[in-house]
This record gives C-alpha cells, structure tokens and sequence, in this order.
C-alpha cells in the first residue's frame, strides 16, 4: 500500500469520528437527564458525518 496523503486524510477523519462517537456515548452517561445536551452532541455527531462524506465525495473526483 502506497503512502497516499488522501488516505491519511481519510484515516484521520475516521479517528475523529470514532473518538466523537465514545465521547458522545461517554457524555451520555455523565450527563443523564439533560436532553439540550442530547440535541447538541446529535447534531455534531450528525454534522461531522456529514462533512466527512462531502469532503470524500469531493476528494475522489
């Protein structure tokens, strides 16, 4: 496997989702009972998704 920067920005973009997934499982359970908190980290979660895939579609054309 060649050292192609694209896939370092992939890899890197996949670790930051994953540590945001276990710091919103995370802060789900130190903040039980605070559903604004609930929205926030959804909306994050759902905004870093998304911004994951436009910038892979992007990169791939």
């Amino acid at each position: 496997m060649k050292n192609d920067p694209n896939h370092i920005i992939t890899y890197a973009f996949l670790g930051c989702i994953i540590v945001g997934v276990l710091l919103a499982f995370i802060g789900g359970i130190t903040h039980d009972g605070m559903p604004e908190n609930d929205k926030l980290r959804i909306d994050y979660l759902i905004t870093t998704m998304l911004g994951y895939l436009i910038g892979k579609n992007a990169n791939e054309k």
